[in-house]
């Protein structure tokens, strides 16, 4: 306990009714046994004064809810203490392959005789100038954010956690990177921000002792523990992000007018609470932080203060837990936290299955601080009603719920990074245009059938989605011996960035035929059209399963041109030939979870999903991607992203399994190798007489059979069966570089007698 003066009996007393408290506490998980309770007006001071503008509020209403709140919640800072030095303890300027300058700053502060130290890790994109950043604590050492082996471990103690690498309370070697997927590293740099990170038992441990971290600092003599209205480590911790920020505004890497205070569970606390107390952070961002973060207390669902005054008794002022069970007590509550924010923007962030952290709670607060932004003019919660998953609100006081459970995902990272680039940057957020649905056997953009009410030589079209295999869209090769053989003719070298160029130009004149899709991959198909081995490195993923950048962002250009023409992308995972440049299975896994985020992440609507091309072909050397299992990482999509419309193919001719129609959304079929018309239509017959067919679309994306001047082919069979298809052209023998789309390099143009007509025959077909 943190008072000085308390007898034996109360220490056994509270001792047994924490541990009675923490095993007995039954929390509150349904809306019907949430008591009663009054919304304290932000706008109505103690007195009763009705605050009516932004002068008002900062001179009546902010003070005093400022006081409250360091008085009763989070406790004083005792005292003033500056940085008695720094220094750059290591530095490169080839971080992250080159896109980034790694910086490790030391900060050290004397007083009284002792001396106290962090390590700010900093990542800094190359070669740019007062950049804005994103500074916050992070849980388990700077060296678990990114597995980067120059990055220092903290010598700081650390609560044990065998899965993050923290033994006998040291951090060690193995949690080097553990913690990468929540920090996102590469996407912040990418996007133009810088990173700064401190670990948070440098500043002060987390743990019920008052002995060690900043607090000895500040006490008088004969002091050895905060008094009851003095800081707990919630408040130790803001007081470091503040320090931080005074060696930021030295920094003339970093635009100090422009950082973003961040947190996660405890240290979305803290840094709300930083936020509120150091008015020089440009936003704040809570991610989970639940109670006495940005959750209501007075709705009591989940912890509850006197639950989290139990648990972690350090975290607070000794004041706070005058209203443990007694939340009604209480004249604040957490929306005005939020409040004494504005106008600075705030982000608020929950998790559907937290309800720990209570989303509602922390979605109302949001909603509730609004009226003190509105006086700013600044906009925030409009409705009271919660959005849904992964609709975000991105506002001054922005707010969203996505799916799983507590943690720092690349969703939430995305949405932090549109939110500053529309709040401080002035950037325009994207929001897509085309949005693609099934309803039965047909294609629905926008919620209306393709090709509404059309018909041709007597068969309904309406619903079908013509295609064309594009997927050397974002082609690179990664292979120093092979890349020369895609050396353009004018040019005689390769280059990845005119490929993707010369495609997205291409688009509107395919749109304009009547192309309502195409089929591109992250792991591309031949080069040559047909090959026997795979020599080249045509592959979107680390041997981790991380997606490499310069793949996504030439991948995002292309589909947000396909979302502004109203096409929709067939997006192909995986591909035999290159599968085997993943390094195992958990691999494979990581690159399909590394893909669904990224469409999620850049609230792509015009996407669907071919998991891999081919699936029953016998080049594939990861079991997971073979066909007796493909249904698996279909299974996986669906529950991660149960929005996301999926399916994967298999050999030309060949008729998927049971157990993939099942699971699919959609059914792929290949017409390679199906020289007669009439076994097309048979193909599709066989599909919908499979038991586990269901109503769905039937979709051919890869045929490479033409004849499109006869009454009768492939293309005319599959469209009286009503099923979609897709051309597959190849440089054949001898051909040059204006034929073929699979062929590399690539002619993106209708730029020969096949592609004509092909081109020609979508026109008639569903245009004219």
């Amino acid at each position: 306990m943190k008072k000085s003066l308390i007898s034996l009996a109360f220490i056994l007393t509270f001792i047994f009714c924490n541990g009675q408290n923490e095993s007995n506490f039954v929390p509150i998980y349904e809306e019907s046994k949430v008591p009663d309770f009054e919304i304290p007006d932000p706008l109505t001071s103690f007195s009763g004064k009705k605050i009516k503008n932004s002068r008002q509020w900062e001179k009546v209403r902010r003070p005093e809810l400022l006081n409250f709140f360091t008085e009763n919640v989070y406790g004083i800072v005792p005292g003033d203490l500056e940085i008695s030095k720094w220094e750059v303890v290591e530095q490169s300027d080839k971080a992250l392959n080159g896109k980034a300058q790694r910086k490790q700053v030391e900060v050290v502060f004397n007083q009284n005789g002792k001396t106290l130290s962090f390590n700010i890790l900093m990542y800094i994109p190359q070669k740019a100038e007062n950049v804005p950043l994103f500074l916050g604590y992070n849980f388990y050492g700077n060296h678990s954010v990114y597995n980067d082996e120059n990055i220092l471990i903290s010598g700081a103690w650390g609560r044990n956690n065998e899965t993050k690498g923290i033994t006998d309370h040291r951090l060690t070697e193995k949690g080097r990177g553990v913690s990468r997927d929540s920090w996102q590293v590469e996407r912040i740099i990418d996007a133009g921000y810088g990173l700064a990170t401190i670990f948070h038992g440098e500043v002060d441990p987390d743990k019920e002792d008052f002995n060690d971290g900043i607090h000895p600092f500040f006490y008088k003599e004969g002091q050895q523990t905060p008094a009851i209205n003095e800081w707990g480590t919630i408040a130790a911790w803001a007081w470091g992000l503040s320090r931080a920020m005074d060696y930021l505004e030295q920094d003339t890497d970093v635009d100090a007018s422009k950082v973003i205070v961040f947190g996660h569970s405890r240290l979305g606390k803290t840094s709300l609470w930083a936020g509120v107390t150091d008015e020089r952070f440009a936003g704040v961002i809570s991610n989970n932080s639940g109670c006495g973060g940005a959750a209501l207390s007075k709705r009591q669902f989940g912890e509850t203060v006197g639950r989290i005054n139990n648990a972690f008794p350090h975290w607070f002022a000794d004041n706070f837990t005058k209203y443990n069970e007694n939340e009604k007590a209480l004249p604040v509550d957490q929306h005005e936290l939020l409040a004494l924010i504005a106008p600075r923007p705030v982000y608020v962030a929950s998790a559907e299955e937290d309800l720990w952290a209570d989303p509602r709670g922390e979605f109302l607060s949001a909603f509730y601080a609004t009226p003190a932004y509105n006086l700013y003019g600044k906009e925030g919660i409009p409705s009271k009603d919660m959005p849904g998953i992964n609709q975000p609100i991105l506002n001054s006081v922005a707010y969203h719920t996505r799916p799983d459970g507590h943690g720092v995902t690349a969703y939430d990272w995305e949405q932090y990074i549109k939110w500053a680039n529309r709040n401080f940057l002035k950037k325009e957020v994207y929001e897509p245009k085309t949005h693609v649905s099934i309803e039965g056997e047909k294609f629905l953009i926008n919620g209306e059938p393709t090709f509404k009410g059309r018909e041709w030589k007597g068969s309904e079209v309406e619903g079908l989605l013509p295609n064309s295999r594009m997927v050397q869209g974002v082609f690179d090769d990664l292979n120093p011996e092979t890349v020369a053989k895609w050396k353009y003719p004018d040019t005689r070298k390769w280059d990845a960035e005119r490929n993707t160029n010369e495609f997205i130009k291409a688009m509107p004149e395919w749109r304009n035929h009547g192309l309502l899709a195409f089929t591109i991959n992250f792991q591309g198909g031949s080069p040559e059209g047909y090959s026997k081995s795979q020599p080249w490195e045509n592959n979107a993923f680390e041997p981790d399963g991380t997606l490499r950048s310069a793949y996504a962002d030439r991948m995002e250009r292309i589909v947000k041109k396909a979302d502004d023409l109203g096409m929709v992308v067939i997006l192909g995972i995986f591909y035999f030939g290159q599968d085997e440049r993943l390094q195992d299975e958990n691999a494979v896994i990581a690159a399909v979870d590394n893909t669904v985020d990224w469409i999620q992440n850049n609230g792509f609507t015009n996407v669907i999903i071919e998991v891999a091309n081919e699936s029953d072909n016998r080049g594939y050397q990861q079991d997971i991607i073979t066909k007796e299992r493909i249904h698996e990482l279909i299974l996986h999509i669906k529950k991660k992203a149960p929005e996301l419309l999926v399916s994967t193919s298999f050999n030309g001719g060949s008729i998927p399994p049971e157990k993939v129609v099942e699971v699919s959304d959609y059914v792929l079929i290949h017409g390679n190798g199906v020289h007669e018309p009439a076994r097309i239509t048979e193909m599709v017959e066989t599909v919908r007489s499979l038991p586990s067919y269901r109503p769905m679309p039937i979709v051919f994306n890869e045929d490479d059979h033409f004849d499109f001047d006869k009454p009768v082919n492939n293309f005319v069979n599959a469209t009286k069966a009503y099923a979609s298809w897709g051309y597959f052209d190849f440089r054949m023998k001898d051909e040059g570089f204006d034929e073929g789309y699979q062929s590399v390099p690539v002619n993106w143009e209708i730029s020969s007698e096949r592609k004509e007509g092909f081109f020609d025959k979508v026109k008639e077909i569903f245009i004219d």
